[in-house]
Formats: structure tokens, C-alpha cells, sequence
């Protein structure tokens, strides 16, 4: 990882691949991603190590991992304990590595493919709405002065809805 450059590295994109033994058995179903959950595990432990001996980086790296399965994300290290309630799609959804963006679903990336075919300017608004390093994105315009000097939407929502709006 040193050879590959790994300490000047800005992100690091670990990408499933197609896995043909999964359509085999079931069994094999749940280990589609282990070497991907594996490759995660390891850049972060060298990257851990690398801070820890102080050894001088660049920017802080991300690790990002495409899963084939989302179930797989239950065992990605990220320091924290997380186990789903429910064994839904959903329920991995809210796993802290996906909300964190260190991990999604293969059939996210298909479906912005699909959808930017179609849609060309979809990936601009998508820009506008996550912003980047240079704008932070979408930005809240304020509560009109005709309801409240300084208010909250949330505040001006308490408001309305205590009057029975």
C-alpha cells in the first residue's frame, strides 16, 4: 500500500466486482463481499498505523467500498458496534459506514448509471445538492422578516402549530 502511494491518497475506491459463485448457492450469497470487507479492514488498519507512528500523510484518506451485499456492512470496521433490528434493506441503509459514505450498494451505482443516461443533468443537481469542497451545497434561505426577526424554521413551525395551523 506504501507503493501504491497510499499515504498521498485523497480517497481509496474498493469496487465489489461480480461474484459468480454466488449464483451457485445460497451459501456463497454471504460471502460475496468478503474480500472487499477484508480489503477495507486492511487500508484502515495501515492507515491507522501510519498516523500512529507519525508518519506524515496527505490529506485525511477515505475509504470508500461498493458491496454486493448490503448485509456486509454489518462487518466493516469503523470502531463502533452496529447490528440491524430488522434484516430489511432499510435497516442497512441507516448503518452508521453508509451514512459516513465509507460504503454502498453496487445497485446504487447501477442505478445513477441508468438514471444520468436518461436524466443528463442529473449529476449537476446532484453537485448542487451535496456541494463540494469549494460550496457547501444547497444552502436554507431565512425565515421571511414578515414572521419573526431571527427565527428558526423549526422555531416559526413550534409557532404555527401551538396557534393550530
Amino acid at each position: 500500500l506504501e507503493r501504491a502511494g497510499l499515504q498521498f491518497a485523497a480517497s481509496v475506491v474498493l469496487f465489489g466486482g461480480e461474484n459468480l459463485a454466488r449464483r451457485r448457492s445460497s451459501a456463497a450469497e454471504q460471502k460475496g463481499d468478503r474480500h472487499a470487507v477484508l480489503a477495507f479492514a486492511k487500508i484502515r488498519a495501515v492507515l491507522r498505523s501510519m498516523r500512529a507512528s507519525g508518519q506524515a500523510l496527505g490529506p485525511a484518506c477515505q475509504v470508500i467500498v461498493e458491496l454486493d451485499d448490503l448485509r456486509s456492512v454489518r462487518f466493516l470496521d469503523d470502531g463502533r458496534e452496529w447490528w440491524p433490528s430488522e434484516d430489511e434493506f432499510g435497516a442497512y441503509l441507516q448503518s452508521p459506514p453508509i451514512a459516513a459514505g465509507a460504503a454502498y450498494a453496487d445497485e446504487m451505482a447501477c442505478t445513477m448509471v441508468t438514471a444520468n443516461f436518461y436524466v443528463p443533468l442529473l449529476v449537476k443537481v446532484l453537485q448542487r445538492l451535496i456541494g463540494d469542497e469549494r460550496a457547501a451545497g444547497i444552502e436554507q434561505l431565512p425565515v421571511p422578516p414578515a414572521y419573526g426577526n431571527e427565527l428558526t424554521f423549526g422555531e416559526l413551525f413550534e409557532r404555527m402549530a401551538a396557534e393550530g395551523f
